[in-house]
């Protein structure tokens, strides 16, 4: 029937229609400098004090999160797939 009804030139549009998104707008308070800044200025200031309880993550969880960006990187490069354990932090 939709077919007969293309070729008699009528459209029959029964989906429904997607509302737009609703606008959003996010403002920074006055001031902020960005989380680059919050990130850098935690770091350095743990280090300055001696006081590394403001540090949440270790090494580790900076190793183990780069790491697989680090793979892929230099799978590109050699052109063939590269595996990752996880566990070991190793290339298979």
């Amino acid at each position: 029937m939709i077919a007969q009804m293309a070729k008699a030139g009528k459209n029959i549009d029964t989906r429904k229609k997607m509302l737009p998104p609703e606008s959003v707008v996010f403002e920074a308070e006055k001031g902020y400098k960005g989380a680059h800044y919050d990130h850098f200025n935690n770091f350095f200031t743990a280090i300055r004090n001696g006081n590394n309880s403001t540090i949440v993550e270790d090494a580790v969880f900076g190793y183990r999160a780069c790491a697989p960006a680090l793979i892929c990187n230099e799978s590109l490069i050699q052109k063939k797939s590269l595996q990752w354990d996880p566990a070991n932090m190793k290339l298979i």
